[in-house]
């Protein structure tokens, strides 16, 4: 095999962003003979064989670095790398991407960012990354990783992976939002990333957080928890808050920390260090309400800002899944590196819409393929199909016959429109078309073949 060259890499993940674009389930059509499955561009850029040779050889470390080449003969230090470096396939990648998200010159966020989870689908279990299952989610099986993103846009500013050893909440959401601390941004996440104790710390270093909290919180206040047990004083009133109306709430605050109290179709506690405990005339969150449509019901302005601003992540996500390059592999660090290709597609799609606000996701990823491909071209001629270079049976010694050979082969009509036998097996014949040089059924299969 001929070694590749810079151009012929950016061309080929050129393709890959194409592939997004106009997906099939098989990868082999792009290069089909059929007519509206064959892609003329893809067949242009490059051959199947070259496709699928780069493919299979792709790598994203140095040799150098790579643990099974440093540590050849050395197993056990070998394993204790893979540990301790679970991304050493495409670790130097993961960190370029990271550090693209993070360049303000290209791209200054906005105050609002939301704090979630982005789920890497892979059921496989040849993993040095820690697979999880997150009950719920559009993808249940596969690899957490930590985002940090523009709550309004979905750009992504900070990726951390599960990490493989144990970690408390507070530390990990300290180390994905380190890239934003002091710079007043503001960060909504769900319960379960927020305590106390982190909004203190974060408000310490000029970063407010905003989401829902568990009632019964390390460093919240006894007084919203319902039982009895744990608050024989105030217990009855939030027994009174849980059968009052819809928009009922109140208040506790503690320095800068606030928490709320509000029922919806169940009492949710909030917890926020950028409001103040009180609530403007004009705080609605529209809610659906049997009988009456979407109605208007009273909110603090913590739930008003958390549902305006909690789906930066989920956007980020959505961007994502609509034109991903993702494909079936059974290496699980491929999935990682096509999930960081559509971040960063993603992220240059946001940057340029800032310019050009009516621009499309679509268009901007087929402008993105185009410029990759870079017109390179070392892909096959184009091929009419073959349907269309026959002729008519019985024109020109178009005959059925006996093939020569004495066993009979798969017949090459049943291939070209996927027809198959009932017991899974493809339809074989020992007649054809001399001319040709084909195997065909002495059925319909030889007047087909040799139909206009």
């Amino acid at each position: 095999m001929r070694p590749t060259r810079v151009e012929e890499i950016l061309a080929f993940f050129g393709l890959r962003v194409l592939m997004g674009l106009s997906w099939t389930a098989n990868y082999k059509d792009y290069w089909s003979c059929k007519h509206g499955i064959r892609n003329e561009l893809i067949c242009e850029t490059m051959t199947r064989t070259r496709f699928e040779h780069l493919t299979s050889n792709l790598a994203c470390t140095f040799p150098d670095e790579n643990p099974n080449q440093v540590f050849r003969d050395n197993k056990v230090e070998r394993k204790k790398y893979k540990d301790a470096h679970p991304l050493w396939p495409l670790q130097s990648t993961w960190d370029a991407v990271r550090a693209a998200c993070q360049d303000k010159t290209h791209y200054q966020p906005r105050r609002e960012l939301s704090l979630d989870e982005a789920m890497i689908g892979y059921k496989g279990n040849k993993s040095w990354v820690k697979k999880m299952w997150l009950k719920g989610k559009p993808t249940p099986w596969g690899f957490k990783c930590y985002v940090i993103a523009e709550a309004a846009t979905g750009f992504a500013i900070e990726l951390i992976m599960h990490p493989n050893e144990k970690i408390t909440i507070s530390d990990l959401v300290k180390q994905v939002s380190a890239p934003i601390l002091d710079e007043n941004h503001h960060i909504f996440a769900d319960r379960y990333f927020n305590k106390a104790e982190l909004a203190r710390w974060l408000l310490s270093r000029n970063t407010y957080l905003t989401g829902p909290v568990k009632e019964a919180s390390k460093g919240f206040p006894v007084d919203f928890i319902s039982k009895a047990a744990k608050n024989p004083t105030f217990y009855k009133r939030m027994k009174a808050l849980q059968d009052g109306d819809r928009g009922c709430f109140h208040m506790r605050q503690s320095g800068q920390l606030t928490a709320t109290a509000w029922k919806d179709r169940r009492v949710i506690v909030m917890m926020s260090s950028a409001h103040q405990p009180q609530r403007d005339a004009d705080d609605f969150v529209m809610r659906t309400v049997q009988g009456h449509g979407k109605c208007p019901v009273p909110a603090p302005p913590h739930v008003v800002d958390y549902n305006q601003f909690m789906g930066g992540v989920d956007r980020s996500d959505q961007l994502r899944e609509y034109y991903s390059c993702s494909r079936k592999t059974q290496q699980w660090w491929r999935h990682i590196l096509t999930f960081l290709i559509d971040i960063a597609r993603v992220n240059a799609y946001v940057c340029a819409k800032e310019h050009r606000p009516r621009l499309k996701q679509r268009d901007f990823c087929h402008s993105l393929a185009i410029e990759l491909i870079g017109g390179f071209s070392e892909g096959s001629a184009r091929a009419l199909p073959p349907f269309l270079q026959r002729v008519p049976a019985g024109a020109g010694g178009h005959y059925m016959t006996k093939m020569p050979g004495n066993y009979p082969r798969s017949c090459a009509n049943c291939r070209l429109n996927n027809i198959y036998r009932p017991c899974g097996k493809r339809p074989r014949s020992s007649y054809g078309c001399t001319t040709c040089n084909q195997y065909l059924c002495r059925d319909h299969c030889f007047v087909e073949y040799h139909s206009l």
